[in-house]
């Protein structure tokens, strides 16, 4: 994992907007955070939902694309989910917490 000082500027500016690394951490278990490039973003695992377990997110002219995946080691899988796109940045929590069905603050 890339520490929060090594992600790009986008990469950190996400991770801000879903409530911080920390909460990221502590309320999903997120983990595996990867930075994306070409466009640029972020994507990581999390644990909680039967849903999907990794996202996707990714900046494309000022607005966001959200792509949830559901991946299972033992079976071998990759079940992609739903992809949004023009996702504005206020809007990223309740696309995360709506399809998830997780909670990313108290």
């Amino acid at each position: 994992m890339q520490t929060n000082n090594k992600l790009s500027f986008i990469a950190q500016t996400i991770i801000s907007q879903l409530g911080g690394m920390g909460k990221l951490t502590s309320m999903i278990s997120a983990w595996n955070f990867k930075e994306e490039e070409k466009p640029d973003g972020i994507s990581f695992r999390f644990k909680g939902s039967k849903i999907a377990n990794y996202v996707k997110i990714t900046c494309v002219s000022d607005l966001y694309v959200m792509e949830f995946m559901l991946i299972s080691a033992k079976k071998g899988e990759c079940k992609a989910g739903e992809k949004y796109e023009d996702v504005y940045w206020d809007m990223l929590v309740n696309f995360f917490e709506d399809y998830t069905k997780l909670r990313l603050s108290l």
